[in-house]
């Protein structure tokens, strides 16, 4: 792709997905943690399909001033800011170098969030359904930083091997975090800094390496940490021994085809595999490369608003149930409770976690949410929703509307998705309540919770 030097633009909106949106040459300009009404110059990212992905340039030169990435070209009067207007006093410092690509909207100040993210999810179930939904409650995070439950790095080499983080719209590129991140916990940071010091005592080069993942219990305050390679005669050069604070280390092959950081081959296994965390009085267990929701307080508080929302039903199905944390979290609220999941691993945990905490109430089913069976969801009164980014299938949605259980309760990360699937389900339910989380603190996403009435 042809450089393409930074230029001036005012945003006019900001886009559902939370996006500064502005255009350019009849090109929508997306700008990552830019606010509707202020002039900033940008530098693009990538380009698909006549659009542009922007970030903020974070040192405007003068008129006169070449560009960094561009030499020899002049800054022209259209593509320099004009100095002469008064900081936006909604704009503060941020507080890493390297926070576009880890929570761009650090740049927005801290009490404007829930305003911007409740606005985002209205936008977004505007879109879908053609007219106003009120937003009926936003539920902010108290905190800032520290929050994730998991953080995954990757590597860089400049003088010496670093944690590092992509360049969003760069994929082969990297930005080296020197000292982690601060949307992990300190002692998260101590973990994968101690495990990048070991691989420079020994000399591993970047290119046998992948990825660094960390996990956290928030209320069991344990890490355990997963150093996937990419040579799968890698042979393990240090031990859980050498890294203090860490509970359980797994080093794996992972085949470097592959994007994701899965797990094909364990090399080295130490201590435990598996995190637990408590929520509502009940403990769920699960482990390091399986799925767990981030920011626990505000997660138990998504948690309490489904219980009050529900009510006490005689039967409550879940789809999507991973290891069953939801489910059993309500446990109590109703007489039956079925999970619907299609990992085995995944099933086999919610099985255990059942066991260990006397939950006599709930059953696992193994199977795809959308191969569920009629039986599965009927006579079914309530049903519990937390799918993938995607949404539901359109399966799901026809056997919702065959079903027609009396409420669902659709907790989701995607609130575009999240909108769609309401809208195909508004000739049988109506929204109750739309309530937006803010589980990710500094970045452009949120948790969004619907509860449908028929």
């Amino acid at each position: 792709m042809a450089t393409t030097a930074p230029f001036t633009v005012t945003v006019e909106s900001l886009s559902p997905e939370g996006f500064g949106l502005a255009y350019r040459n009849q090109k929508s300009v997306y700008i990552y943690g830019a606010l509707p009404g202020e002039t900033v110059r940008v530098r693009v990212l990538k380009k698909r399909k006549g659009r542009l992905w922007c970030e903020v340039d974070p040192e405007p030169p003068s008129p006169h001033t070449p560009h960094q990435d561009a030499p020899g070209h002049l800054c022209t009067e259209s593509e320099a800011p004009d100095l002469s207007q008064p900081p936006d006093p909604r704009i503060v410092q941020p507080l890493e170098d390297h926070y576009v690509s880890c929570s761009p909207w650090q740049r927005i100040r801290r009490d404007l969030h829930p305003k911007l993210k409740a606005g985002m999810l209205a936008a977004a179930f505007r879109e879908a359904f053609g007219r106003d939904i009120p937003v009926t409650g936003f539920v902010d995070s108290k905190e800032r930083t520290g929050y994730r439950t998991k953080i995954e790095y990757s590597f860089w080499y400049t003088s010496d091997l670093h944690l590092a983080f992509h360049v969003r719209g760069k994929p082969f590129v990297c930005t080296p975090v020197p000292e982690g991140c601060i949307l992990a916990s300190p002692a998260m940071n101590a973990v994968a800094l101690a495990i990048r010091d070991q691989l420079r005592k020994h000399g591993i080069p970047k290119r046998s390496l992948k990825t660094l993942t960390i996990r956290e219990s928030k209320t069991r305050n344990t890490r355990i940490a997963l150093l996937c390679v990419q040579e799968e005669e890698f042979s393990p050069p240090f031990r859980l021994a050498d890294i203090p604070r860490c509970a359980g280390l797994i080093i794996a092959y992972s085949d470097p085809r592959s994007p994701t950081s899965r797990i094909d081959t364990v090399l080295l296994a130490e201590g435990d595999g598996d995190l637990e965390e408590e929520l509502r009085g009940v403990a769920i267990r699960y482990p390091i490369d399986g799925f767990f929701q981030n920011n626990v307080p505000v997660f138990t508080q998504a948690l309490d608003a489904i219980a009050d929302a529900i009510g006490t039903p005689e039967r409550l199905v879940e789809l999507y149930s991973g290891v069953g944390t939801i489910g059993m979290a309500l446990h109590d609220r109703a007489k039956e409770i079925i999970g619907v999941e299609l990992a085995a691993p995944n099933v086999e945990y919610a099985r255990r976690n059942a066991a260990v905490n006397g939950i006599t109430n709930y059953t696992v089913v193994a199977a795809p949410a959308e191969d569920t069976s009629a039986y599965a969801l009927s006579p079914t009164d309530t049903v519990l929703l937390d799918p993938p980014r995607a949404g539901l299938h359109p399966t799901v949605i026809e056997l919702l509307r065959t079903i027609k259980p009396r409420q669902i309760a659709y907790l989701s990360c995607n609130p575009i998705t999240q909108a769609r699937d309401c809208a195909l389900l508004q000739d049988v339910y109506a929204i109750k309540s739309l309530t937006g989380f803010d589980f990710y603190p500094g970045t452009m996403h949120l948790e969004s919770l619907v509860i449908l009435i028929k």
